[in-house]
C-alpha cells in the first residue's frame, strides 16, 4: 500500500542508505551536507514553517526545499545564507585540524 504525503527526511534516507554496501565508508565525505540538511529541517520546524512557506520566502519551489532537506541537493554558500536569513539564523564556518 502506497503512503500519501509521507514526509521523507534526511534521517529516513540515511536509514535506507546505510544498509547498502560501502555506504558507511563514503558517508564521511557527505557528513557536512548531512549536518546542514538536518539543521535546516530543525530550524524550519522550530519556526513552524512548512517547506512551501520556506520555498515561497526564498523564491523557489517546495521540491527544491525537499531535496535540500533530504540531502539530495547540493547547496551553494549563497543559498545557505539565504535560507539562514529567512530562518533568522546565521551561518558559522569553522576549520579544524582533521
Amino acid at each position: 500500500m502506497k503512503m500519501i504525503n509521507k514526509k521523507r527526511t534526511f534521517r529516513d534516507r540515511l536509514r535506507e542508505e546505510i544498509k547498502k554496501p560501502g555506504f558507511k565508508e563514503g558517508f564521511a565525505r557527505y557528513y557536512l551536507e548531512a549536518v546542514i540538511a538536518e539543521k535546516i529541517v530543525e530550524q524550519r520546524e522550530h519556526r513552524h514553517m512548512t517547506q512551501v512557506q520556506l520555498a515561497k520566502a526564498l523564491g523557489t519551489g517546495q521540491g527544491a526545499i525537499s531535496r535540500i532537506e533530504s540531502g539530495e541537493q547540493n547547496l551553494t554558500f549563497g543559498m545557505l545564507e539565504k535560507i539562514a536569513g529567512v530562518l533568522k539564523c546565521r551561518v558559522v564556518v569553522d576549520l579544524r585540524p582533521a
